[in-house]
C-alpha cells in the first residue's frame, strides 16, 4: 500500500507544463536548423495574402470549375431522373396492402438498380469535380486567394 501511495503522490507533483518546456527546448538544440524553417514556413503560411493572378487565368479557374459543375449535373439529373421513373412504376406496380406479385418485383429490382446507378454517378460526380478543382487550383497556383 505504501508504494501504490508513493507513485501516487509522484504522479500529484508531475509538471507537465515543465514537462512540455524541457522537451521543446530539448527539440530546439537538436535540431535549431529544421525548428527554424519550420517556424518560418508556420508565419509565411500564417500571414502570407497569395499572389494575384491575372485576368485571363482567373477566368479560365472559373470556366473549369462552372463546366465540371455543369457536366456533372447533366448527368446526375438524367440518373434521378430514371430513378425517378422506377419509383413510379414501383409504385403502381404494388398491390391491394402491399403484396407484390412477379410485375411488381421486376420494378422493384429496377428502383435497386435505379439507386445504384445514382450512387455511382455521384461518386463519379464527386471524383471529377475534385479532379476538375485540383486543375483548376494548378492553373492559378496554390497562393492564389481564390484556390482556396
Amino acid at each position: 500500500m505504501a508504494s501504490k501511495n508513493t507513485s501516487l503522490k509522484s504522479w500529484e507533483q508531475l509538471d507537465i507544463g515543465d514537462i512540455v518546456v524541457r522537451t521543446a527546448t530539448h527539440v530546439v538544440k537538436q535540431r535549431p536548423v529544421g525548428v527554424s524553417m519550420w517556424v518560418i514556413g508556420c508565419l509565411l503560411a500564417a500571414f502570407a495574402k497569395g499572389f494575384s493572378v491575372d485576368d485571363a487565368t482567373m477566368e479560365s479557374y472559373t470556366v473549369t470549375l462552372q463546366h465540371a459543375k455543369e457536366v456533372s449535373s447533366k448527368d446526375l439529373s438524367k440518373a434521378l431522373e430514371t430513378l425517378r421513373v422506377a419509383e413510379h412504376r414501383y409504385q403502381n406496380a404494388k398491390g391491394w396492402f402491399w403484396s407484390c406479385d412477379q410485375k411488381c418485383q421486376k420494378a422493384k429490382d429496377q428502383v435497386g438498380m435505379a439507386q445504384a446507378d445514382v450512387a455511382r454517378v455521384q461518386a463519379m460526380e464527386q471524383k471529377n469535380r475534385e479532379r476538375s478543382q485540383e486543375r483548376s487550383r494548378n492553373l492559378v497556383g496554390l497562393w492564389c486567394p481564390r484556390s482556396a
